[in-house]
């Protein structure tokens, strides 16, 4: 609950930041998209690591919905926030087959505060979609 809290208040944070003002309802909707857009290619549509380039890559993509389950029950907010701002990138994402979203979002335009609040939404998406 401690780290869920945290989390919302990221969001918040980062909504704040961007001069937006999402619910915890609206970053999840937000982050939803934003995966469907940029990760589910990989990671597929449901996050379960089975999406249309898997075939292509040398390392399978995990099944994000697993995530709180491997790590103790608890939702992995700082490793995820760091997976997606291409800081300490483990095993397969140092490949260079996972793009650096933080990176890639600041540079397409939507500048520090706006790619923060992107890598947000995302990790306010992947710890709805945690299974038990």
């Amino acid at each position: 609950m401690v780290l869920f809290r945290r989390v919302a208040y990221l969001i918040v944070s980062a909504a704040l930041i961007s001069g937006s003002h999402l619910s915890l309802a609206e970053s999840q909707n937000s982050g939803k998209a934003a995966f469907l857009e940029d990760c589910a290619v990989c990671h597929g549509s449901d996050a379960k690591g089975r999406g249309a380039f898997t075939s292509m890559l040398r390392v399978p993509p995990p099944d994000l919905t697993t995530l709180s389950r491997l790590n103790g029950g608890e939702f992995p907010a700082a490793q995820v926030r760091r997976t997606l701002a291409g800081i300490n990138m483990p095993g397969a994402h140092g490949t260079g087959e996972m793009p650096i979203w933080g990176r890639r979002w600041r540079e397409d335009g939507h500048g520090s505060a706006g790619a923060n609040a992107r890598v947000i939404t995302v990790m306010a998406y992947l710890r709805a979609v945690q299974e038990e």
